[in-house]
């Protein structure tokens, strides 16, 4: 399976792609400031990993698998 990290995935064009990508049955980790600026479709789905930082807050730990 597929896995990709998306970055500012609350706005307009990261929301689209993650829901594209999403929809290609591709594992998303989305790094948002604001996970209730999501589209409400993405939060539902299983294939989903959210990480509520800033992109200069984030390290090599908030990868690893849980």
């Amino acid at each position: 399976m597929r896995n990709v990290i998306v970055t500012g995935g609350a706005g307009f064009i990261g929301g689209w792609l993650i829901q594209e990508l999403l929809n290609n049955n591709i594992c998303v980790t989305a790094v948002v400031r604001d996970k209730s600026k999501l589209l409400a479709d993405s939060i539902q789905n299983l294939m989903l990993v959210i990480i509520e930082k800033s992109v200069s807050e984030i390290d090599e730990k908030d990868f690893e698998e849980k």
